[in-house]
């Protein structure tokens, strides 16, 4: 039930600014000052989109109250004031929420709380909290950290301007992470002759060419045939090849007979030597991010809908700053750091916008590239987990 007649706000580019006190309050209206220019029409329409999602959230089902737009010419100071002192004479029982808004208007907002002794309040997103503006008694809103416990991966992303439905995502199943699980256990213990047999099963399917056979018939004709002794001669490849077997990726005739199991399309037969060859890593620490309380809504894989972007890397809500967190996984550096790193921002705000954060995680790298990789990754902002030790700190489950 709506608690707040009305609430008047800010329109800005901190959504979560406007958001979480309207969640908080739940206002049965609310009256938004925006202005006449291109940026804060597009503001004022995103936010719109954001907020007709809240009525779909566990808890706010149904709730529309219903939206008013106030226009300003700019965001002078005394203007805003007197404006946001006529909408309080006005609206009985009226909260001013000064925290959306540029650093005058909110002041100019603040002011007019304060001359006429109303309400008011600002949200503090990076606190994570909200504080009083002490112009008069105001009704402790609902806790802050409950309020953004309660948010959805969809929710969350249209705040940052994405769609989830721009994307699609399956859980890995049990066996694809028991594979994982299994698969870092041997890369592990046996790094050297693995990497021959990736090297091995890449020259088995792409050649010289560096591509799959371009008919099914040939990809038909390429999977019908065990994969050859330069991929299985080695014990570590054939244990490895049997926990793949376990998970549905080969299928076994013989202590040395292995094929792929997958259909005769380009798409499968990549994405399973992806899952083979380098994707282990990914499905290893995303069995450890799908038990750690300290995400929710966890995406595997996400792929771009209109199937333009193949699937990467793990997606999802992290809990302790409600932030937007993808997560790269290498078990080596193909290319140089900075590549990669670029690469890893790239995604991260493709998938979540400019406020996702990233991570790259890297199990084996090479002789000096450790210092390379934490000078880049400072210079871009990109989180760093390099070695077994750092990934087992950092993602095991709490």
């Amino acid at each position: 039930m709506p608690t707040t007649p009305c609430l008047i706000q800010l329109n800005g580019d901190n959504f979560m600014a406007n958001l979480l006190p309207i969640m908080a309050l739940r206002p049965e209206r609310i009256i938004q000052l925006v202005t006449k220019d291109q940026r804060a029409a597009r503001a004022v329409a995103q936010f719109k989109e954001v907020f007709s999602m809240l009525a779909k959230e566990p808890g706010y089902e149904g709730y529309k109250p219903r939206i008013q737009d106030q226009t300003l010419p700019g965001h002078d100071l005394a203007e805003v004031r007197d404006t946001v002192a006529r909408l309080l004479l006005e609206n009985t029982g009226a909260v001013v929420n000064f925290s959306g808004g540029s650093k005058l208007a909110s002041v100019g907002a603040y002011q007019a709380a304060m001359a006429l002794g109303r309400p008011s309040l600002y949200c503090d997103v990076e606190e994570g909290r909200f504080v009083s503006g002490r112009t008069a008694p105001l009704a402790q809103p609902a806790e802050y950290n409950t309020l953004i416990s309660q948010f959805s991966i969809r929710l969350l992303m249209a705040v940052h301007g994405r769609n989830l439905d721009d994307w699609k995502a399956q859980p890995p199943s049990d066996a694809l992470r028991q594979f994982g699980l299994r698969a870092y256990e041997l890369r592990n213990q046996q790094w050297a002759p693995l990497e021959t047999f990736n090297k091995a099963l890449r020259q088995a399917f792409y050649g010289s060419s560096d591509q799959l056979p371009d008919s099914a018939e040939e990809l038909s004709a390429l999977l019908a045939k065990p994969l050859p002794p330069s991929v299985v001669g080695s014990e570590p490849a054939r244990q490895y090849l049997t926990a793949a077997t376990q998970a549905g990726l080969v299928k076994s005739n013989g202590p040395e007979l292995f094929k792929l199991a997958c259909a005769a399309n380009r798409r499968e037969v990549e994405k399973t030597l992806r899952l083979l060859a380098t994707d282990w890593l990914e499905l290893a620490v995303a069995d450890r991010v799908l038990r750690h309380t300290g995400y929710r809504e966890v995406l595997w894989h996400p792929e771009s809908s209109t199937g333009e972007e193949r699937g990467s890397g793990i997606f999802g809500i992290e809990k302790g700053g409600m932030v937007l967190r993808y997560i790269q996984c290498l078990g080596s550096l193909s290319r140089s750091p900075q590549d990669h790193l670029e690469a890893v921002v790239q995604r991260a705000r493709r998938l979540g916008g400019s406020g996702a954060e990233s991570t790259l995680v890297v199990l084996k790298t090479a002789q000096g590239q450790d210092s390379t990789l934490k000078h880049a990754a400072k210079r871009l902002g990109v989180d760093l987990v390099l070695g077994a030790g750092e990934i087992v700190q950092r993602f095991t489950p709490a």
